[in-house]
């Protein structure tokens, strides 16, 4: 799998805004949110190992990549080393996240929540990042979006 990496924000969205919109479309969700993620997962995709934009765990299933990172637990930052998703491209990693989230129950009432807000509340809810700080981190990069991320 051959990394890809993004010298600007710019460069980012410009890259992952259209099929943010697409995979945001078939979820019902805010198109802004998928891209806060992964500009935050993968530091505006600067340091996104083999195309994991989303810091999705493998769980079990073949071909993830072993690394370090962080997780909060009890309320302080732990280094910890896990096995982590990996696809061919940015835009797979769009899509696998599109999955991921289909495909778990606990993301149902992220999916069926209404407006943005809403939104980021359940997916705080849902447990996806440990981080017990990740929507209001979301809801920053949010805000620092172009306007042109928002049509």
């Amino acid at each position: 799998t051959q990394a890809t990496t993004f010298q600007s924000k710019a460069d980012f969205l410009a890259a992952m805004t259209p099929v943010a919109k697409k995979v945001a479309d078939e979820l019902g969700v805010s198109h802004r949110i998928i891209l806060a993620q992964a500009a935050l997962e993968s530091g505006w995709g600067a340091k996104a190992k083999n195309n994991a934009f989303f810091g999705i765990k493998s769980h079990g299933k073949a071909g993830g990549q072993t690394f370090t990172t962080h997780e909060e637990v009890d309320g302080k930052q732990v280094k910890i080393t896990d096995s982590f998703r990996q696809y061919d491209t940015p835009e797979d990693s769009i899509r696998g996240y599109g999955d991921f989230l289909k495909s778990n129950s606990r993301y149902r009432h992220f999916l069926a929540a209404g407006n943005e807000d809403a939104q980021l509340m359940a997916l705080q809810e849902s447990g996806y990042a440990t981080d017990s700080k990740y929507a209001q981190k979301l809801k920053s990069i949010i805000k620092g979006l172009p306007d042109e991320a928002d049509t």
